[in-house]
């Protein structure tokens, strides 16, 4: 089992519990991301909000990790921000959809160009 990162505030968590769209994009990408058997892994994010943190393929092996906190690009207002599989030059990019960040990570398993 490993280690979970504790460096959340109980504001930070009950601000998510509260505002239920910064879930459903994460949550509909996991259903997009498991009705097409490609590999992910769900962990809390680093604010401690729980199954808040995609890792494609894993957190190990992570080739683009997404988030939606409060903190996050677009994360107030639902959408997710990713690192990897970006297309900004730092490497970092907010404001998706799950869709938008679905299709990237389907591309780059599938290897569609």
């Amino acid at each position: 089992m490993s280690p979970k990162i504790v460096q959340c505030t109980c504001q930070m968590k009950e601000i998510n519990e509260r505002n239920p769209k910064m879930k459903r994009e994460i949550e509909r990408l996991v259903k997009m991301l498991e009705n097409t058997n490609i590999p992910y892994e769900l962990t809390d994010d680093a604010m401690g909000n729980s199954n808040n943190q995609v890792w494609y393929p894993n957190r190990d092996a992570k080739i683009c990790d997404v988030i939606c906190h409060k903190y996050s690009y677009g994360g107030e207002d639902g959408y997710l921000e990713i690192m990897g599989l970006s297309e900004s030059e730092d490497g970092v990019e907010g404001w998706l959809t799950a869709e938008q960040v679905f299709y990237r990570i389907y591309d780059d398993y599938f290897e569609v160009e």
